[in-house]
């Protein structure tokens, strides 16, 4: 991951400010799970949204016009074993942020609702959550600026999204089973999510 944090906004950082569970949290395993759901007009929507380990990377994304899907980085979490994340909308990335993201790392996730690009960060009980937010935050200081938009594919971008994809889909199938419980639907091939897509206007330039 990037040292180099020259790209990120002014935005101030969440770290080390007092929340509603209390005084100020040091480590992920302090952070209570947030499940709220709610449109995102302006950055400090975030704040309702968004666990404190992650809030600097996704306000970090809305600064630079990317749209964020999801994000987790919680005790939960750490019980659990990891990992922390979080999900960038690609049908809303331009082709050049979209490279870029698969350079730094990106893992693609094919859904019905949008195909996104997730990053994961590992967690141990002693992540601080300042540790959290310094990785995650690197990871967006590396994508470009550009205007909240959709952003059409091409065929071949469809097809290396989807190598991606299904190099990191789970292969013994008791995991494959219970990828789909806690994931979504797994796509076996490129057409059949095409097909499903196929009403979806606009949704890439069709060759």
């Amino acid at each position: 991951m990037a040292d180099n944090f020259s790209e990120l906004s002014d935005i101030e950082s969440p770290v080390g400010k007092p929340t509603a569970e209390g005084p100020s949290l040091t480590y992920v395993r302090e952070v209570m799970p947030i499940n709220q759901f709610h449109g995102v007009r302006q950055a400090d929507d975030l704040d309702d949204l968004v666990e404190l380990p992650m809030l600097g990377a996704c306000k970090n994304c809305f600064a630079k016009g990317i749209k964020t899907v999801s994000s987790s980085a919680n005790q939960g979490d750490v019980e659990r074993g990891g990992p922390a994340y979080f999900y960038i909308d690609c049908d809303r990335l331009t082709p050049a942020n979209r490279v870029l993201a698969l350079q730094i790392g990106g893992k693609v996730h094919f859904d019905i609702y949008e195909i996104s690009i997730f990053f994961d960060f590992a967690l141990e009980e002693d992540t601080t959550i300042a540790a959290m937010e310094q990785a995650s935050c690197a990871i967006v200081a590396q994508l470009t600026n550009q205007e909240p938009k959709d952003y059409p594919y091409t065929l071949e971008e469809l097809q290396k999204l989807f190598e991606n994809y299904q190099k990191n889909l789970p292969a013994d199938e008791v995991e494959r089973e219970e990828f789909e419980r806690s994931i979504g639907t797994i796509f076996d091939s490129l057409e059949e999510y095409l097909e499903l897509m196929d009403e979806r206007e606009g949704f890439y330039y069709r060759p």
